[in-house]
């Protein structure tokens, strides 16, 4: 089973049946971000899919198979996260 996964001008294809930290920290690598920056991922509607706080949880049981998903960082601010998006937008895309 297979997703996508949208950061900078790249869609990467992944494999979901692994660890969602394990995803999270290879896309860390292939995007060459920060080990200090919090990572997760997003559908397409901006519902962010915890995959931080699930770890080692199979990401097949957070993720939809053959979806897009957009990789966010997310900062906290006063007890809330700050979310942004790490792809490269079109015009046509929310």
């Amino acid at each position: 089973m297979q997703i996508n996964i949208r950061y900078g001008d790249v869609t990467k294809p992944l494999n979901m049946n692994c660890k969602a930290g394990v995803i999270l920290e290879h896309l860390r690598k292939c995007a060459g971000i920060e080990s200090n920056v919090i990572l997760d991922l997003s559908d397409k509607d901006g519902n962010v899919k915890l995959l931080r706080q699930n770890p080692t949880s199979y990401a097949t049981t957070l993720l939809s198979a053959n979806d897009t998903y957009y990789l966010v960082s997310a900062v906290e601010d006063q007890k809330q996260f700050i979310y942004t998006v790490l792809a490269n937008l079109t015009p046509q895309e929310p």
